[in-house]
């Protein structure tokens, strides 16, 4: 069952319910809507600190302010980080840095 299912319930939490066979119910959790943003540029810019350690600061722009109020929403952005990396070690570690973000 997903928050669409649950009828009412629209960009706000819900409890998610896994019914077994029996009918019984094993497990509840809360789950957030999903909110996927592709973009030119990412919420942040990278900046290389060294071989593999980068930092990050906040991109400035309209839609990267805009959403930052939507905390209801589980995000996940796609776009560019704002530098070119063209070594294997610095895109696994950049990669790897923003997967955390």
């Amino acid at each position: 069952m997903t928050c669409d299912a649950i009828e009412g319930v629209r960009n706000q939490e819900c409890k998610h319910v896994e019914i077994e066979p029996n009918g019984a119910s094993c497990e509840t959790k809360m789950v957030r809507p999903r909110l996927l943003v592709v973009s030119m540029s990412l919420p942040v810019t990278a900046k290389r600190n060294g071989e593999e350690s980068w930092s990050f600061t906040m991109s400035p722009g309209g839609l990267v302010s805009a959403l930052l109020g939507l905390k209801e929403f589980e995000t996940k952005w796609i776009g560019w980080p704002g530098v070119d990396v063209h070594d294997a070690v610095g895109k696994k570690a950049l990669s790897s840095a923003l997967a955390k973000k």
